[in-house]
């Protein structure tokens, strides 16, 4: 009986191993990409949270440079700007 000998097709082999190196590494990256978006919308999210928290400050800064609002408020005919916002 003759012996059959295996013959590999090595061009095939490599193929596979190089495009399976390329499609797990393409996944990783794209894995990082999706985590760093979420990261970026949460960050935007609390950039317009103080941007509004900035705004606020400034406009009682502002008020309280008036002093037609300041002599209302020392007088107790206008509120206290909000100190906890």
């Amino acid at each position: 009986m003759a012996k059959r000998s295996l013959r590999i097709n090595w061009r095939r082999i490599a193929t596979f191993v190089i495009g399976a190196y390329l499609v797990y590494w393409s996944a990783v990256s794209l894995d990082h990409m999706w985590v760093i978006s979420r990261q970026q919308q949460a960050l935007n999210h609390r950039i317009e949270a103080i941007k509004a928290q900035n705004h606020a400050l400034q406009r009682d800064i502002h008020d309280l440079h008036n002093p037609h609002t300041l002599r209302e408020i020392l007088t107790g005919q206008a509120p206290l700007p909000s100190v906890d916002r």
